[in-house]
């Protein structure tokens, strides 16, 4: 039985550091990229395809270029934005209306003389009967 370097089996040692290693840079790659980009060169690299192989075809079927907005069609497409924008209700919604009844906030009840059984909705005017009850 062979020892020391000649008792380690180096097939498999180079194996498994291939296999680590591709693993490694196929997550490295999928945490760059994204899940589902990293998945797709993931199924690239497991095909076997070589480098070589890969830019000969990259070279030959190229990705689809950005559409090129023309400056017109851009500035048409900003200016519907802010219409729309424009167009919804303010942030923070509509504004409070004043408490007319003498007192501030309804926990508030007091601090401005609240409202009296013998005064009127607003606080500072006499409670005066209807027109229909006067005659």
């Amino acid at each position: 039985m062979p020892w020391g370097a000649a008792s380690i089996d180096r097939i498999a040692v180079e194996a498994t550091a291939r296999t680590q290693e591709r693993d490694r840079v196929l997550g490295l790659a999928e945490a760059q990229f994204c899940a589902e980009t990293g998945a797709k060169f993931r199924a690239v690299v497991e095909t076997g395809v070589t480098v070589e192989q890969f830019k000969a075809i990259h070279a030959a079927n190229p990705p689809a270029q950005a559409t090129v907005i023309n400056p017109a069609e851009e500035a048409r497409r900003l200016e519907m934005l802010r219409a729309i924008q424009n167009a919804g209700a303010p942030v923070g919604g509509p504004p409070r209306r004043p408490d007319l009844r003498g007192r501030g906030r309804a926990g508030d009840r007091g601090l401005r003389g609240g409202t009296h059984p013998r005064r009127g909705a607003f606080g500072d005017q006499p409670l005066r009967p209807a027109p229909a009850m006067l005659g």
